[in-house]
């Protein structure tokens, strides 16, 4: 859960491993760099949850998001995502009902963890 920044102040993950009281990491910059550890799970609010519509906001504030996976009783669901809105979100066109215990769960670069779980 290590954070490596670089810059003038901000944070930029850059990644790292502590292992043995070494800190390794790989960056393309040089500079002055800060060590911080990543601590804090992803967010993970609704927007819309409805029978045939699944929309909602995810996002990061310190490594950035790795990975999301959306699945309907065990079954991966395909979601659309926009990087900019940090919104996720189904296709409208679906044209059955959304049934069973939905599950979205969002990792950051850290391996932090939000686990997300409602029945439709």
């Amino acid at each position: 859960k290590l954070l490596i920044t670089w810059g003038n102040g901000s944070l930029k993950y850059e990644g790292g491993t502590w292992n043995n009281g070494q800190l390794k990491f790989g960056t393309k910059y040089l500079g002055k760099f800060t060590i911080a550890e990543d601590t804090k799970a992803p967010n993970v609010s609704v927007h819309r949850v409805g029978n045939r519509y699944l929309s909602f906001k995810i996002g990061d504030w310190m490594s950035g998001l790795k990975s999301f996976r959306a699945t309907i009783d065990g079954k991966f669901i395909l979601m659309n995502y926009d990087h900019k809105h940090q919104k996720i979100w189904t296709d409208t066109y679906y044209e059955g009902e959304w049934k069973g215990e939905f599950k979205l769960v969002v990792k950051d670069n850290a391996n932090n963890e939000t686990v997300y779980i409602r029945n439709l």
